[in-house]
């Protein structure tokens, strides 16, 4: 929570490093109690794979690497961010399953805490929008509408607004507010992961009723998909920017993207050895190679870790696939809640970045995906860790 208010209330580039730093080692330290004390469900076996083999990449380039130049972002990237960036984005996760398993992180704390992080959203994306805003101003571009990166944020937290399943006035208040910002941000990435994963959640929300109430939320559903349309229509009519953004998504114009691969595949072509191939050039070579970050997880880690590195991250999706799946045989509300993640995570890895989270509304929305993932895997996959289990073994025994 401290984290996501901090760089837009009062920012302190120490308190910023220092929350990292907490982060990021706390999160160590919790997946080494969880391999410890708790059986890995497939998820997590699969995670800990990816990670454990990026983290060598982390390490060495920790050890005998230097702080890399970043030509886009016109500074230096500090060594140990890689590390950070990593285990923040990928093992936040465990401390929250942990969390939920034990009781501490129930539905109730959760429907609490999603109206912080939707405040800390809001405020995120408002801070952002002026920022750029004055900025474009100040560059005489005469330009009056910005993409808003921070959208990322409510994207994270869409599956949470399935918790409220006695509400169903405030759901469709939620899912038309989450549509709106992410039309109002202009970001093409987040407009269509955020419309699947709403036209999934409707599908999932619409399927626990009876028949009777599957008419009426059916009626209430098609209501609110014509508002969003129209909605849609209408921004598309006044906003001469989004229009453009809309038009530039048909002409396949990728803001750059394009740029980049061609770039990091011309290197690939003209540089990589056998060795190159399996094992990359190592953490942070994106940046030596192009002005900025591939924005691409898939090419990215080719770059960096090679043909292993690519097969690790291949395993940890079937895994995290594969526990989607499993979910189903425990509720709907898991199946769809767990899927619509996969949805958001899966697509950010094909144009943003999922495991690697550079920027602080990155770590945010990150941030926030672990929270709401760790959640449901832990509702989902409940289990005692062995310390609890001896414990209820010697209560047993007392009682005989």
């Amino acid at each position: 929570m401290l984290l996501a208010f901090l760089p837009y209330v009062y920012y302190s580039t120490k308190a910023y490093v220092a929350l990292l730093f907490f982060l990021g080692l706390s999160s160590v330290a919790y997946t080494c109690y969880f391999v410890a004390h708790y059986k890995l469900i497939p998820y997590f076996k699969c995670l800990l794979v990816f990670v454990g083999l990026l983290s060598i990449y982390g390490l060495y380039h920790l050890i005998v690497g230097e702080n890399v130049f970043w030509v886009a972002g016109d500074f230096f990237v500090e060594k140990s961010r890689y590390l950070l960036w990593l285990f923040i984005s990928m093992l936040t996760v465990v401390p929250i399953y942990i969390f939920t398993c034990k009781g501490v992180l129930n539905e109730r704390l959760l429907k609490n805490l999603f109206f912080v992080m939707l405040a800390a959203s809001v405020l995120a994306f408002h801070v952002t929008n002026q920022q750029l805003l004055i900025e474009a101003a100040l560059l005489d571009s005469g330009q009056e509408e910005v993409t808003v990166t921070a959208v990322y944020t409510f994207l994270s937290l869409l599956p949470v607004i399935l918790l409220f399943r006695r509400k169903l006035l405030l759901q469709f208040v939620l899912i038309f507010v989450f549509f709106v910002f992410f039309i109002f941000s202009a970001k093409r990435g987040a407009i269509l992961l955020g419309s699947i994963c709403i036209l999934f959640m409707i599908w999932g929300i619409l399927s626990n009723y009876s028949i009777k109430k599957k008419t009426i939320f059916f009626l209430f559903s098609l209501v609110l998909l014509v508002c969003l349309y129209k909605f849609t229509i209408h921004q598309l009519e006044i906003s001469p920017y989004l229009a453009s953004r809309y038009q530039d998504t048909l002409e396949g114009n990728t803001s750059q993207r394009d740029v980049y691969m061609a770039t990091i595949f011309e290197y690939i072509e003209n540089n990589y050895s056998i060795r190159s191939f399996l094992f990359g050039i190592g953490a942070q070579g994106t940046l030596s190679v192009n002005v900025s970050f591939a924005h691409n997880d898939w090419v990215g880690i080719f770059l960096e870790q090679g043909l292993f590195g690519l097969l690790s991250y291949i395993v940890f999706w079937v895994g995290f696939i594969y526990t989607w799946i499993k979910a189903w045989n425990h509720s709907r509300e898991a199946f769809v809640a767990i899927g619509s993640l996969v949805i958001i995570g899966f697509g950010k890895t094909l144009f943003s970045m999922f495991y690697l989270p550079v920027t602080e509304i990155m770590i945010i929305s990150s941030g926030f995906y672990s929270i709401v993932l760790g959640y449901y895997l832990g509702k989902t996959f409940p289990q005692y860790s062995t310390e609890e289990i001896r414990a209820l073994k010697q209560e047993r025994d007392e009682v005989r």
